[in-house]
């Protein structure tokens, strides 16, 4: 019987979900919790969901997670396949007409402030950029290292996908919401814009620094002259900012609401 649990336990790790322990003879389940979140939470939210099982066991938390997570997290509220989405943007236009639609609401808890971060390749000699040349870059109108202090190299734009968190706040900040990303950028999902800035000396892309925290085989760009790193991200100081969230319905669960505060908790303490 302990084999059958094992095998069981690994299936759910590799599909992704937090495995969970859970004493059937001796503990009565109350309560399944889904949350589904962007990559930039889910090691927070992990963290929280192993915690608040081990002190309430009669709660089952599974945490599942995707690339572009961000919208399909606020989505996955909405239809009501999930109890609690972690984004990193706010609901857009789509949502809201099927919130409407759907008859819900759907509120907001911060967790943490982040910020979105320009990102190259350790050997690259440029250290910091200004937003305006950030975003004649993405535009195509600076091509070349040359001409922000680099090496004689053009530069390879890489960009994330459009529905991912870290692409709304870039097209907010950087390109001030009306400009388009040069057709000649490389659009990328999260683990590939990270790694392309890791292996090519060419690259500039952008990232939530939860993702890249500690990554010493990129190096984060200063903006502004603000370097993006804890301090900076919690005071607001770094430009390129934007709040975690956990999204919910209106109407939920105490033990929804329970596990929010529970994880708000967590990240401030």
């Amino acid at each position: 019987m302990m084999k059958v649990l094992r095998v069981a336990a690994l299936f759910v790790l590799l599909a992704g979900m937090l495995p969970v322990a859970v004493n059937s003879e001796s503990t009565e389940v109350k309560q399944y919790i889904q949350v589904r979140a962007a990559s930039s939470m889910l090691n927070i939210l992990r963290t929280s969901a192993e915690l608040y099982m081990e002190r309430h066991p009669e709660i089952v938390i599974s945490v599942t997670g995707s690339q572009s997570g961000s919208f399909r997290s606020v989505k996955s509220i909405i239809e009501g396949t999930s109890d609690i989405g972690g984004s990193s943007s706010v609901p857009d236009e789509v949502h809201l007409k099927m919130m409407e639609k759907n008859g819900v609401k759907v509120v907001g808890d911060v967790i943490q402030n982040d910020a979105v971060v320009p990102i190259v390749h350790p050997n690259n000699p440029v250290v910091g950029l200004t937003l305006k040349q950030l975003k004649q870059i993405y535009v195509g109108e600076i091509k070349n290292w040359s001409e922000v202090g680099g090496k004689d190299l053009p530069i390879l734009v890489v960009s994330q996908l459009g529905n991912t968190g870290a692409y709304e706040t870039w097209s907010r900040v950087v390109l001030e919401g009306t400009a388009m990303v040069t057709p000649e950028a490389a659009f990328l999902d999260t683990a590939s814009t990270i790694k392309s800035a890791e292996t090519n000396e060419a690259t500039i892309a952008y990232s939530g620094f939860t993702n890249i925290e500690g990554n010493a085989n990129l190096k984060k760009v200063v903006v502004d002259g603000v370097e993006a790193n804890v301090e900076t991200i919690r005071n607001a100081d770094f430009q390129i900012k934007r709040s975690l969230t956990l999204y919910s319905l209106e109407n939920s669960s105490g033990e929804v609401k329970n596990f929010i505060k529970f994880v708000q908790e967590q990240v401030h303490q």
